[in-house]
């Protein structure tokens, strides 16, 4: 597998279909062992964490587990007070 520095973000919003999100999130995690996916709005979270759901699934009937640490933040400039929510994902074990 390679490694890049920087992962791929890949964009959610709540209409994302969660297991093409998934489909997306488990092909890059193969290629690359990392990627982010960035959501604006509480619907594209809840399709975000869903699709992260699913994705483990693919990669741990692959013998992969993944790793997940999300960071939230305000983001400037917007009239309503929206929250935007970065999941970096990774391959940190094989099982």
């Amino acid at each position: 597998m390679l490694t890049t520095s920087e992962p791929k973000i890949l964009r959610a919003s709540g209409s994302t279909n969660s297991k093409k999100l998934a489909s997306a999130i488990s092909n890059e995690l193969y290629v690359n062992e990392s990627v982010a996916i960035r959501s604006i709005g509480v619907q594209a979270m809840n399709q975000t964490v869903k699709a992260i759901a699913i994705a483990g699934r693919y990669t741990g009937a692959k013998g992969f587990m993944i790793g997940v640490a999300i960071a939230f933040e305000n983001i400037i400039g917007t009239q309503d007070k929206e929250i935007s929510a970065r999941y970096p994902v990774n391959m940190p074990d094989v099982i």
